[in-house]
């Protein structure tokens, strides 16, 4: 059986009082559920160096080489994957070709699994695979079947066969392998290879998750999200698949259901299933999820799958406003601002951006910043300019660094100009980068320094603004001359 998240503390100490007693595989597991743990979070160096791991691994390999010795082919495997953690990949490859004589053997007296278990491990040779996955499945091995079934659908190593995919997935579903029973749901769903018949998926994903696999149990969170809204009884089919191992199902068991219907929603825009999007993201907009209403705004301003409705995304982006969204807020200054030719819809947007900034978005500071300037109020402009830097706004930070060195609304200060323009660089805005540029190109409040200019000219260019490329190439000609 698989295990819950929350019993892994549990099932380690078992592990390694099985270890303890000398049994290989436990010692292989605890290595392994130590190992990817530190991995997966990016960290292999003190996987490799961790003295717990170190322990487990050096029984686990002493007790897989006595029995793979023995003639365990399952040991040799174990084996293999003990070496490929080392970076041994010779010896892991030697291992794995013992591995393949025993089972060979087996697969030879009629053991349907260790037939499927030499499929396996030619994972390359698509000729060799496709045999041994049909022996396996002539002995009623249900993976061989499976992994058969999956070659003819994609057509890999085989001319692609749909029909025969299908057949092979009942067969292999019949014999109770839960991963051909969501082949075969994912069939009948979009017809391939057979009729399409939806009133079969439901019953192919519940026995599929019965026999504990993940991805079926997943799917059927997702249908009592989709079409059902029975969202406590999604979650606790997200929760299998957690338990049997898939990590979405970990990410979805533990968040709130306006969270998970606009996951939903984006995975449709994934699917470029725009319409089914939009029903579920309409659906987590309404409930109050501010991410749906700005998804769905984006929808209608592209115009993917539905017409471009400005007026539409304009009523979406409102409501992520209200909810309190600091980007919907700009979005909504941003359209307002754009009909340039009516002077009540500036002071909408200047109303918006307002919002956007009380609520911590850069981009609303700066652009009140902007229109302060405009009005030739340096000293607000200042003010604006300095919180959308604070708040890591690239725009803000040059515009503020401007003002610094041109001693506009404010004392002339070459050292705060640039302090502003370093951080406008650093966030990866190229306006930021020409200004140090020229800071360095005339020596304001640095020594002049035409090297660093150019390196800075150079990541203006990089970041794709243009008058950075320009100042690049005229102060290059000017020092080859």
């Amino acid at each position: 059986m698989a295990m819950y998240l929350g019993e892994e503390v549990k099932a380690k100490k078992i592990f390694q009082n099985i270890c303890e007693a000398n049994y290989e595989f436990a010692c292989f597991q605890l290595v392994m559920m130590d190992f990817d743990k530190l991995v997966n979070i990016g960290n292999k160096t003190e996987a490799k160096n961790s003295s717990k791991i170190k322990t487990n691994f050096l029984k686990a390999k002493t007790l897989g080489e006595k029995s793979c010795n023995q003639g365990n082919a399952n040991s040799c495997v174990m084996l293999s994957v003990l070496y490929q953690v080392e970076e041994k990949d010779m010896k892991a490859k030697k291992i794995l070709e013992k591995a393949e004589k025993i089972f060979t053997k087996s697969c030879e007296l009629g053991n349907g699994r260790d037939c499927f278990e030499v499929g396996r491990i030619k994972n390359k040779d698509f000729t060799k695979q496709r045999e041994f996955y049909q022996k396996a499945c002539s002995f009623n091995n249900g993976s061989g079947c499976n992994l058969l079934g999956v070659m003819y659908r994609n057509g890999e190593g085989i001319e692609k066969d749909l029909i025969k995919a299908v057949e092979l997935f009942q067969k292999a579903c019949l014999l109770n392998n839960g991963n051909a029973c969501r082949n075969l749901a994912l069939a009948y769903k979009n017809g391939n290879g057979i009729k399409k018949d939806v009133s079969k998926v439901k019953d192919l994903l519940e026995k599929s998750c019965k026999l504990e696999n993940a991805y079926g149990c997943f799917d059927l969170g997702d249908m009592c999200f989709d079409e059902k809204q029975d969202y406590l009884k999604g979650k606790e089919f997200y929760k299998k698949a957690c338990a049997f191992g898939y990590s979405v199902g970990c990410l979805y068991k533990d968040e709130s259901n306006l969270n998970i219907l606009f996951f939903r929603g984006m995975s449709y825009i994934q699917d470029k299933d725009n319409a089914k999007a939009v029903e579920l993201l309409e659906k987590a907009c309404e409930l109050g999820n501010s991410k749906g209403c700005v998804a769905l705004a984006s929808i209608y301003q592209s115009g993917d799958d539905v017409n471009i409705d400005k007026e539409k995304a304009k009523e979406f982006l409102s409501k992520a406003c209200l909810l309190n969204d600091g980007f919907s807020c700009l979005e909504l200054g941003l359209m307002y601002a754009n009909n340039v030719n009516d002077k009540e819809d500036k002071i909408v947007a200047m109303k918006f951006y307002q919002k956007a900034c009380n609520l911590n978005n850069g981009g609303g500071c700066n652009n009140l910043g902007v229109i302060y300037l405009d009005k030739n109020n340096s000293k607000q402009a200042i003010k604006f300019y300095q919180k959308a830097c604070k708040l890591e706004n690239g725009v803000g930070c040059s515009n503020l660094g401007r003002l610094y060195a041109q001693g506009n609304g404010v004392k002339q200060d070459y050292f705060k100009a640039i302090a502003s323009f370093e951080k406008a660089c650093n966030l990866s805005y190229g306006m930021g980068c020409r200004y140090l540029g020229v800071m360095y190109q005339n020596g304001w409040g640095v020594k002049q320094n035409n090297s660093k200019a150019l390196e800075f000219y150079g990541q203006a260019c990089d970041l794709k603004e243009q008058s950075g490329c320009k100042s690049y190439a005229e102060l290059k000609q000017l020092i080859d001359m």
